[in-house]
């Protein structure tokens, strides 16, 4: 996984000033190499220790590897930017081109079918999303129900807390949520409490969603670098994303149907 790509999956989890430093680079990918961690950080105007936490949270062990890994990303950026005068329409197209090349690469086959066997063996199974990833969940309900496998949506905070009070080792609860949303947290503790199956469906690699998951899906943001020159990032509609992940698990799910 190269730099970009890391970006792409930590996208909805990056501050202000780590979106800063992610422009600089994605411009500047061997900028680094030549820098001591005080200078880099005097030319981007950040601080030495905001490029530390930055080069972790987005998957290296420090900053060491981020250079080695942006080394080799500038010698693959010719190849990997398909053309800098491309339309908005290529651009986006290839984006998506890329990221399901992402998306394969970042689910596991075995995942997917304990995933799968899970929510079918459920006594009590619930699809649960806020605000946009709520219409995710709807989309899955009815993805189940074509196979006539019954199901409800849960999508407002109201349901969510009267749900937290009846869940039961037998319930199985599927999360979409972009960045790991603290809305679901008593939800997240309430489940963990019951002993209830908690699938998180994600677009954020954290602690926080670690804790609570009894199976965890990181995807990729729908990232995307609008102007090559400028290094700059334009976030698509995510529930793209999480729309293809849904056809891949109900895709397993009618296999173990059969």
């Amino acid at each position: 996984m190269n730099f970009k790509e890391r970006i792409s999956i930590q996208f909805t989890n990056l501050t202000k000033t780590d979106k800063k430093i992610t422009n600089y680079l994605l411009d500047n990918p061997a900028f680094l190499s030549d820098q001591s961690v005080q200078e880099a950080a005097k030319v981007i105007e950040t601080s030495p220790a905001a490029l530390v936490r930055f080069s972790k949270k987005i998957g290296y062990k420090g900053l060491a590897e981020l250079k080695i890994d942006l080394d080799r990303y500038a010698e693959e950026k010719p190849s990997l930017d398909d053309n800098n005068d491309e339309t908005p329409k290529t651009a986006v197209l290839n984006h998506y081109r890329r990221n399901l090349n992402l998306i394969e690469e970042q689910l596991d086959e075995k995942q997917l079918q304990r995933i799968a066997t899970t929510m079918l063996e459920a006594k009590d199974l619930k699809i649960l999303g806020i605000g946009s990833s709520g219409l995710n969940a709807e989309q899955m309900v009815y993805n189940l129900l074509y196979q006539d496998c019954y199901t409800e949506s849960v999508t407002s905070k109201t349901k969510m807390y009267y749900l937290s009070r009846s869940l039961k080792k037998e319930t199985a609860l599927l999360f979409y949520t972009v960045s790991g949303n603290t809305d679901f947290k008593a939800i997240f503790k309430a489940a963990k409490e019951a002993g209830s199956k908690t699938i998180i469906v994600t677009m954020v690699d954290n602690a926080y969603v670690r804790k609570y998951a009894d199976e965890l899906v990181i995807l990729p943001s729908n990232a995307m670098q609008v102007d090559q020159k400028e290094g700059s990032l334009y976030l698509l509609d995510n529930r793209s994303i999480f729309s293809i992940f849904s056809e891949i698990l109900s895709s397993y799910i009618a296999l173990e149907l059969k």
